[in-house]
């Protein structure tokens, strides 16, 4: 089984130069990506650094679909569903 890492989260966009962004780790001392000259930059840079809490919302809910629909665990997939969500379209 191949094991993919990334950076771990949370992400942030942040400007850069000019309208140029970046999404980087608040440990991290280097950019994850960087978004210069490019249609939609913001939009873009937001859905990048919600990356990591759209991964853990997507992990919450399997187990929750697997199992019955656990009303517990469907609650907090929701929860992090909602928060992820939020943080990609710029709301949190």
């Amino acid at each position: 089984m191949i094991m993919i890492r990334h950076t771990a989260g949370p992400w942030r966009a942040d400007k850069w130069a000019g309208d140029d962004l970046t999404i980087s780790a608040p440990d991290s001392h280097y950019s994850i990506c960087h978004l210069a000259d490019c249609n939609n930059a913001e939009a873009n840079a937001m859905l990048i650094a919600s990356a990591p809490a759209l991964l853990e919302a997507c992990k919450a809910f399997i187990p929750t679909w697997n199992n019955g629909h656990q009303l517990e665990k469907t609650d907090v997939a929701l929860r992090l569903a909602r928060e992820a969500i939020a943080q990609a379209e710029g709301k949190a």
